[in-house]
């Protein structure tokens, strides 16, 4: 009877079905947008090393010897950017091997020269990206040899390697004591880093002291799930998560930036509660015959009210929809993701009470008629 019911409402008159399904979608579409802004902006700020990267440090001899890189993409299902080996040296310098896809800017900035290629990852060849201050002094420049370690290296380019961004990503619950030693409140001396591939690390005889590892493309929650699946894989190391971040931040982006999303919409529901409180009019007719057929009015509203809900859904689905259509568009503004299923879900939620109090009205007067049937 329900569905009988919304095929005869629903195409009763079927241009201001269109217009208000169409108005409903444009409304919806403005909300939705801006949810997904939200979550562009959660996910990019997120992807940052300092809200999402896993320090392992105290490491016995098997965890040395992993490649955590390989490791971690088996036993989780998210993706990882990078790992960072460390390993101290003498006079306060410290290697770092390199593994990952992700662009070592995550890192810090760029300054000269170029990052690791394919082929000098793969090879793990004597090439080396050093921290710019310190060789801005000593007339060095890309394509310069230096010696680390007694080992000669090649400088394929400079950035800025500081302390402060790596102990950023470091959980502040680790005990490690590699990174940040220049931060130390007595330190008179710059720590220095060097970044070199992580198959040559290898291959020069290095072991980490410490180890970073950076997850990307991954809210907070599933961030945590990773951290815990790698620490029950690696119980014989100090394996310790950032705390930087939270799930709160996801909800305070959603709150900040939604409200003008509806604000769009309540310009577009102006015109949206004048073909509603139409269309629900128009009904009338139909709700008599209905009423004459026997049907009570307590049923005629509850159908009513669960018209209002498959449009709200209708609205959203084709709002989705449209908002995927035009991914490579909205990305110019940054709206790359998609609202994430609660914000959906109170989308619709919201777009079928407001719906209801503006039909509430209307759908009282076409109950009312001479002779009608009671509740």
């Amino acid at each position: 009877m329900f569905f009988q019911f919304l095929r005869n409402s629903f195409f009763a008159k079927k241009t201001l079905f269109i217009m208000l399904i169409l108005f409903v979608t444009v409304s919806l579409f403005c909300i939705n947008v801006m949810f997904g802004y939200a979550e562009s902006m959660y996910y990019n700020q997120l992807n940052a090393t300092m809200y999402s990267t896993v320090t392992f440090s105290n490491m016995d001899g098997k965890t040395k010897a992993e490649d955590l890189l390989k490791r971690a993409r088996e036993i989780t299902e998210y993706k990882v950017g990078s790992v960072l080996y460390f390993k101290e040296l003498e006079n306060m310098s410290t290697l770092i091997g390199w593994d990952g896809t992700e662009d070592t800017r995550r890192w810090g900035s760029h300054i000269a020269g170029r990052r690791f290629t394919n082929e000098e990852m793969e090879n793990g060849e004597n090439v080396i990206y050093v921290h710019w201050h310190d060789y801005e002094d000593k007339s060095l420049s890309i394509g310069d040899s230096i010696t680390v370690d007694k080992i000669d290296y090649s400088i394929i380019g400079m950035g800025f390697l500081h302390s402060s961004v790596f102990l950023d990503a470091v959980g502040s619950d680790s005990t490690q004591t590699v990174i940040g030693q220049d931060l130390a409140q007595h330190s008179k001396k710059r720590q220095s880093y060097m970044m070199v591939p992580y198959k040559g690390f290898r291959k020069n005889g290095y072991e980490p002291d410490v180890v970073l590892l950076h997850f990307v493309d991954i809210n907070h929650s599933q961030y945590l799930k990773a951290y815990e699946k790698l620490k029950i894989e690696f119980p014989n190391c100090e394996i310790t998560a950032s705390n930087n971040s939270s799930d709160f931040n996801r909800l305070f982006l959603a709150v900040a930036w939604a409200p003008f999303g509806f604000i769009l919409a309540f310009a577009i529901g102006i015109s949206l509660a004048n073909i509603m409180s139409i269309w629900i009019s128009e009904q009338r007719q139909i709700v008599y015959v209905y009423q004459i057929c026997g049907l009570s009015k307590r049923r005629i509203r509850a159908y009513s009210v669960l018209e209002i809900f498959v449009i709200s859904v209708i609205g959203e689905v084709i709002s989705l929809l449209t908002q995927l259509l035009f991914k490579v568009p909205l990305s110019i503004i940054f709206v790359e993701r998609m609202p994430n299923i609660l914000e959906i879900l109170i989308t619709v939620a919201i777009s079928f009470v407001l719906l209801s109090l503006v039909a509430r009205k209307q759908i009282r007067k076409n109950l009312i008629f001479q002779g009608g049937i009671g509740e």
